[in-house]
């Protein structure tokens, strides 16, 4: 069991005897911990306390308190629903529901309810659900966001900005609509398969020679193709040397989008040149961060992809641009695949549209929605999960820099 999103032991034991039904020690702990450090969780335990008493009362006055010392509601009830959903409690928020009858289903208070019963679907296998549920999340979310930003809590802005990234239904059905025959494809002899990445000259600077080192060292002859988007030869000049054994493809290119925040659109540019380069290059792709450490040789990855259309790994735990792990995608040389990369490079531009900021995950989540498109659209789509082939950290080391990743 998950006993809380906190680490403190008061505060897991506190929730431990929630989740096994003690009803009257729980709430004396948490009334204790609020007491003494007034903090979010503990209030977050009490307000669940409440309504799995059907303290209606209690549960609005608790919320409006916290609004008008502490303009951090939305994250208390957040909180309270997420521990309800990382413990697989439907009862817990069915309870949080019963409480909040009444409320029109897209009240600000609904979001933090929907998004829980997202995560719920997901865990369950209903990506179709999910979808709905964090849909649902987003209109509530957008009806007051000042209420779940003030907190100025990270995890809980991830999740607000990740749930805008959804599409509605028929924005989604107008994208693939439009979407034309995909080109022939597998129907020569395949290519050698390749690895992708993409980067402006401030990640090339700092991340691209490691990350051409370690590929070198682990992948020796391998084939590297390299986007440089808004990048000078400078940028680029060590690559070549860190990888002598590499068949190092360089291609400068130049960024669209000029209004659109430009961290979003590099990390978004290899999913939005995706369909041109499965028709010109023929051949499997393995798309890869650059701000990456390689480990071990990437052989498993394609002999994964072998038989599917699209490989990655899921975290069906993960907010709607957290559960397709964006840091390693595989496309094969295949008219699906072409397909789900069309349409997620379609997805990303339509969000640009919509804003220009608040943009981070927008590629993960487009590369979620694709693939269940696919899914639903393509009959022959095929979707392998590269787990089969061991975790992420088998493979894989992250650097770590904030000051070049927080631009």
């Amino acid at each position: 069991m998950t006993a809380s999103v906190e680490e403190s032991p008061e505060l897991r034991e506190a929730w431990l005897y929630l989740f096994n039904g003690d009803l009257k020690r729980a709430t004396a702990s948490f009334r204790s911990q609020l007491t003494a450090n007034d903090g979010a969780s503990a209030a977050a335990g009490l307000l669940l306390c409440a309504a799995v008493m059907g303290a209606v009362g209690a549960v609005i006055a608790l919320l409006s308190d916290r609004w008008e010392r502490r303009r951090d509601a939305g994250l208390v009830l957040w909180r309270a629903a997420w521990v309800c959903a990382l413990n697989g409690s439907d009862t817990g928020l069915d309870r949080l529901k019963a409480v909040l009858t009444g409320l029109p289903p897209e009240a600000r208070e609904n979001a933090a309810i929907h998004y829980a019963d997202g995560h719920l679907a997901m865990l369950k296998g209903d990506e179709g659900a999910a979808i709905s549920h964090f849909l649902a999340a987003k209109r509530a979310f957008n009806a007051d966001p000042e209420w779940f930003l003030a907190p100025q809590d990270q995890t809980l802005t991830n999740v607000f900005v990740q749930t805008r990234h959804l599409l509605e239904g028929d924005a989604v059905d107008a994208l693939s609509g439009a979407i034309g025959d995909p080109p022939a494809l597998g129907e020569g002899p395949e290519n050698p398969p390749c690895i992708l990445v993409a980067a402006d000259g401030a990640y090339l600077r700092r991340f691209g020679t490691g990350f051409v080192q370690s590929l070198d060292e682990t992948n020796p002859g391998a084939d590297l193709l390299v986007l440089a988007v808004d990048a000078a030869p400078e940028d680029t000049a060590k690559l070549a040397l860190a990888g002598p054994s590499l068949d190092v493809d360089l291609r400068y290119q130049r960024s669209a989008f000029p209004e659109v925040n430009r961290p979003a659109v590099y990390a978004s540019w290899r999913f939005l040149a995706m369909e041109r380069l499965l028709a010109a290059e023929q051949r499997p792709v393995l798309v890869l961060d650059i701000d990456l450490i390689v480990r071990a040789p990437l052989a498993p990855l394609f002999n994964a992809m072998e038989s599917a259309d699209f490989g990655c790994w899921f975290r069906p735990d993960g907010g709607p641009g957290g559960i397709v792990r964006g840091g390693a995608t595989g496309f094969a040389p295949t008219r699906d695949a072409w397909w789900m990369a069309a349409l997620t490079s379609r997805y990303i531009q339509a969000r640009f549209d919509e804003e220009q900021e608040n943009l981070w995950f927008v590629d993960q989540a487009a590369l979620w929605r694709a693939a269940y498109e696919a899914k639903k659209n393509r009959p022959d789509f095929r979707l392998t999960n590269f787990s089969q082939a061991g975790v992420f950290a088998d493979f894989f080391d992250l650097v770590r820099d904030d000051a070049v990743k927080q631009r």
